[in-house]
């Protein structure tokens, strides 16, 4: 998945999801880690635990597919997280992309309370950061396809 905070993703990956697959949840994983301490205290021990889970997810036979739910908001970040994974040969990687409208993440976010609701400005710092993924960076990975949803307003 890629997309900035507020975009949909996990929304997305609720409603279109079968039993079969394999869902691994940065933010998940990071609130039942540091409680109540800050956002990102143990950010290192946090991305181990995602990497693990995700891992597991390629090691399992009987996991059909695995969706990784993260912003992954530019190569450098999508390309540390595959990096750091050992992928099967017989795997194909799709990246879904939520193209969502600022305006729209923002209007979303609103919504959210808690663990859940992100600072205004760190949403709009992820949208000026925001790198479309690209068919090239994924070259190595047994690349598939990158199927953008466009969010309207």
């Amino acid at each position: 998945m890629s997309g900035i905070a507020g975009s949909g993703k996990s929304t997305w990956i609720k409603n279109n999801v079968r039993y079969s697959s394999w869902i691994v949840s940065r933010d998940a994983i990071r609130k039942n880690l540091i409680g109540d301490e800050s956002y990102f205290s143990k950010e290192k021990e946090v991305f181990s635990l995602f990497i693990d889970a995700i891992q597991k997810g390629l090691d399992e036979p009987n996991v059909e597919n695995i969706y990784i739910d993260a912003t992954h908001i530019n190569e450098r970040s999508r390309m540390k997280v595959l990096n750091a994974l050992s992928i099967p040969e017989d795997s194909t990687l799709n990246v879904i992309w939520l193209n969502t409208p600022l305006t729209k993440s923002l209007e979303r976010n609103e919504l959210r309370e808690g663990f859940e609701l992100v600072p205004k400005s760190a949403i709009m710092r992820m949208d000026s950061q925001f790198e479309p993924p690209t068919e090239e960076e994924f070259h190595r990975y047994h690349f598939k396809e990158i199927n953008i949803i466009e969010v309207k307003e």
